[in-house]
């Protein structure tokens, strides 16, 4: 009687390890994509600015306004965030975008530039 105590007690506890395991991974995955998905909207504003550098534009042209703005990885503009933010849907590529509206996440980016002076910008 006391053995089988034992094995449940053993067993049982397995289990909450498992379980607690699982909802860690799970966790850790949303925060690799939300880490990737922040590096995605900063590249985005970079290559704004590095395609005004080619093309002998201002470097600040279309992103010299405070603010908040949302934009997909194919865009060459920011879009205004529109107060409580759009979800990025899922495309058949496994692309995050705006575009489509199928396969809908959790997901939401919203870029903020400020502190703009004339030869930087800060962008979060």
């Amino acid at each position: 009687m006391i053995a089988i105590f034992f094995i449940t007690v053993g067993i049982g506890g397995a289990f909450a390890v498992i379980q607690r395991i699982v909802t860690i991974s799970s966790m850790n995955t949303f925060r690799l994509i939300a880490a990737n998905l922040t590096q995605e909207g900063i590249e985005i504003v970079r290559n704004i600015r590095d395609t005004n550098w080619l093309e002998e534009e201002n470097w600040d042209n279309g992103i010299n306004v405070e603010g908040d703005y949302e934009a997909d990885y194919d865009d060459i503009s920011l879009s205004s965030w529109s107060g409580d933010g759009t979800y990025l849907n899922i495309d058949g590529d496994n692309f995050y975008s705006y575009n489509i509206t199928t396969n809908p996440t959790t997901f939401k980016r919203k870029i903020t530039i400020s502190d703009k002076t004339a030869d930087k910008l800060k962008v979060i």
